[in-house]
Formats: structure tokens, sequence, C-alpha cells
């Protein structure tokens, strides 16, 4: 163990390796972060888990940095016009600093292998970095049933990473003018593209999705992409906004986690006194799923807490679980539990380091939070009464139709009932005016036989 870590001390020591940034809130921010709810709604429930371990980058000592004139070091030429370029602006541009080599030495003809630096928009295609600040790993579980009666509903879905998904190349960008700011307020976690981007792959016991393309698109190098684009933007709050319900504008593009670390120098004190944490944390998370299309999901995932449908693959079946959590502004009510440790005892259970870094033991000190019972919302008397309601209105439309016809079918026999006592009152004339004129014209003929006769 002593070993172990005097492996990271030295580690932390590397030149150009973390000498940029604070360590003091760099360290704060490292190791397991924890996202749960377990939620049971009545007609179903769902139980949702996300970490994220924060490692350093073995191949942090490659990193490039840009600080602006005078500060490429002995040896490397300025870019053209003289400056060097920086710092750049990786959290408000989504600019990261790339070293290229000129291919006849450049600047310095006596340098064959001289290089230049330039901030590169990390979107660009061919923005790719050595190294980078820390690298980031996933893990992501969805357990969630559907039952109900009315409707008869039966379903159980689960998904999950697996094992960690990972390493992804982060930079950890201050709001201060320089990188080792130490009163800075802001640290936001910006993806970036490098070598290992393209090497990610599904792992064992992987779940999420089936083809091996989905991947790409859910958790692979489509996502990264996707996230870069507008990890800086405020389009990173709601990225499907555009493809809910319709597939006018294309498939919806799923977006990995995004954190935000937000520092506090005066964070005041709780209620009782204690002084409160100086550190507060924004995550933005939207789980992507996007299950069989049946009855039962169109039913069950709006009331599971499930945002959508969103056109995915051509068809509108892709839902979204937002997963968005700020720990300086927590309700009372809130059904989120976040922290900065490991869940034990978690159903289904949740890990809390990768293997790659065990070899460095206890890389920061990691904290054990509580597994939380589910939260019990109930949505089964709003399905009831719907149901309830939907049961009176067609009983009522029964009963409406059967007196209507039971109304038609009386004024019909009414008017058949009048029609026949006319055509009875008339046969009755009739006859006794048959029976008149018989009578009358019986007589005439008696009187005319009589008178013949005399």
């Amino acid at each position: 163990m002593l070993l172990r870590r005097f492996a990271l001390f030295c580690l932390l020591l590397l030149p150009g390796v973390f000498s940029e940034k604070n360590w003091t809130q760099w360290g704060a921010i490292t190791g397991t972060w924890t996202a749960q709810t377990n939620l049971d709604f009545g007609i179903g429930d769902i139980k949702l888990g996300i970490v994220m371990y924060m490692g350093p980058d073995s191949l942090g000592t490659m990193k490039q940095t840009c600080l602006g004139p005078g500060t490429c070091g002995d040896g490397e030429p300025y870019q053209d016009g003289g400056v060097c370029p920086g710092p750049c602006n990786t959290m408000g541009n989504n600019t990261v600093c790339l070293q290229t080599t000129f291919p006849d030495g450049g600047h310095h003809e006596d340098q064959p292998y001289a290089h230049k630096k330039t901030c590169a928009d990390m979107s660009n295609e061919t923005t790719v970095v050595t190294g980078a600040d820390m690298n980031v790993w996933f893990h992501m579980s969805v357990q969630y049933g559907i039952h109900t009666t009315f409707p008869k509903y039966d379903v159980d879905m689960e998904y999950s990473t697996g094992e960690w998904l990972g390493p992804y190349s982060v930079m950890l960008p201050d709001d201060g003018d320089v990188l080792d700011d130490s009163n800075s307020t802001h640290t936001a976690m910006r993806f970036v593209k490098s070598v290992s981007s393209a090497a990610l792959y599904p792992p064992d016991d992987y779940t999420f999705t089936t083809n091996p393309g989905e991947f790409e698109l859910v958790f692979g190098q489509n996502a990264i992409d996707r996230t870069i684009e507008i990890q800086h933007t405020d389009e990173i709050k709601d990225p499907f906004s555009a493809q809910k319900d319709n597939c006018d504008n294309g498939d919806a593009q799923p977006v990995l986690p995004v954190f935000d670390f937000y520092w506090d120098d005066d964070p005041g004190t709780e209620e009782d006194g204690t002084p409160k944490p100086n550190l507060s944390v924004q995550m933005k998370a939207k789980v992507f799923l996007f299950p069989p299309a049946s009855a039962a999901t169109e039913f069950g995932m709006p009331k599971l807490g499930f945002d959508g449908p969103y056109c995915f693959e051509g068809e509108t079946k892709g839902w979204s679980f937002d997963f968005d959590f700020d720990t300086s502004n927590i309700p009372d009510d809130t059904n989120f539990h976040f922290g900065n440790g490991c869940i034990v005892g978690a159903d289904p259970p949740l890990p809390c380091t990768p293997n790659v870094y065990d070899a460095f033991g206890e890389f920061s000190s990691q904290q054990t939070i509580d597994n939380t019972p589910a939260t019990k919302i109930d949505v089964k008397k709003t399905v009831y009464f719907i149901a309830s309601t939907a049961v009176l209105a067609f009983t009522f439309l029964v009963l409406f139709v059967v007196i209507c016809c039971m109304g038609r079918k009386i004024k019909r026999q009414g008017v058949e009932l009048r029609n026949l006592s006319k055509m009875e009152g008339s046969e009755e004339s009739r006859e006794g005016l048959l029976i008149d004129h018989a009578a009358g014209s019986g007589g005439g003929s008696y009187s005319a036989l009589k008178g013949d006769g005399v």
C-alpha cells in the first residue's frame, strides 16, 4: 500500500501534469461521484444509478498548454506574428491547446522538429489531443417496471453498462484569466477527443444497446462529438427538444453527463451553526433509452418520469430520463440523491472504483453514501381515476345510445299506432258508407220492381 501511494505521489509531482491547476480544488473533485433515484409510482417503479469516477490521465504529461506571449518555452518557435497563443478559452470558446510540428523547422531552421502551438476548436474532427487533465469513467444502470390492472400491462426492463465505460478524456478549465488562479469560483468539465476515444467499446455485460452501431451513438465517438459540440452552450440543457414527437429534424443525438463545480470562499453556516460546504456541484445527465415500441411503453414511460418520445433511428421511440441536480439548491422533497462517494448495498449494485485505479490504492478519500429506500409517488390513484372516468364516460355513452334508440323506437311505434288508428277509422267509415249505400240501392230496386209489376 505504501508503495502504491508513493507511486501516486511521484505521479502528482511530474512536471506539466498537474502544476497548472489548483490541486486543493482538484483534489476535492476527483474520485467517485454517485447519483441515484429509486421511485415507486404504484403503477410501476424505476431504479436509476449513475456513477462517475474521475482520475488522473496517464498521458497527462503530454498535454500541451498555451499560456500567452513569452511562455512557449526555450527553443520553441513563436507562432506566425511572433506571439505564442494563450491561454485558450476552453470553458467559453471550446478551444484547446494543440502542438504541431513545422515540416521544415519553421522559424528555427536549426531545429528540424520545432513545434508551434495553436488554440484549436475542440468540435473540429481533426482536433485530437494526446493528453488531457483527467480521465473519466462512467457506470449506468436503469431498471423499470410497468404493472397495471386496467389497462393490463406487466413489463420489466433492465439496462446496464455492465463494467465501466471509459476512459473519456476531459479538460478542467477554470473561470480565471490564468490557469493557476487560486481564487477561481467555477471549474467546468469539458470533453475532448483524445487518442483513446476511438478505442471505446462495450464492456462485459453491457445491455444498454443491442447493435454495435448503437453503442457509438449513445456512448461512443458520436456521443463524444455531440457532447463536445454543445457542452459550452445552453443547448446542453435540452439537447433533444427539436426531435420530440417528430422526425422532421432528424434523430436525437445522445450526450454524455456533464458536471460543473462551483467554489464559495464564504459559504456561510447551516441553521445548526455548522459550516456549509464550499463546493457545490451541478450535474446534467440525459439517460437515453429506446425500448421496444408498445402500448405499455407509450402508457408507462411518461408516468415513470421519462420525457419523450424522441426520434431515434427514424422512429419516435427514444425516451430520456433527465437527471439534473444542483447541490446548492436541493428541494426538501427531492427524490434524487447525489454525493461524492460510493453507495454500499444499492439495488442494483453500483461499483466504486475502476479496476485500472486499484493499483493507486486510495487515490482520494472515498466516502460511503447510505442506500436510500424507494420513494413512493402515488400515481395509481390518478390512473384509477382516469380509468374510472373512462368507464363512466363509456357507460353514459352506451346509455345515451340505448335511450336514443328506445326513443326513436317508441316514436316510430307511436306513428305506426296513429297510422293504424287512422286506417281502422277509415275502414269503419267506408264499411258504413257501403252499408248505407247498399241499403239505399236495395230499396230503390225493390220499388222499381214493384212498380214494374204494377
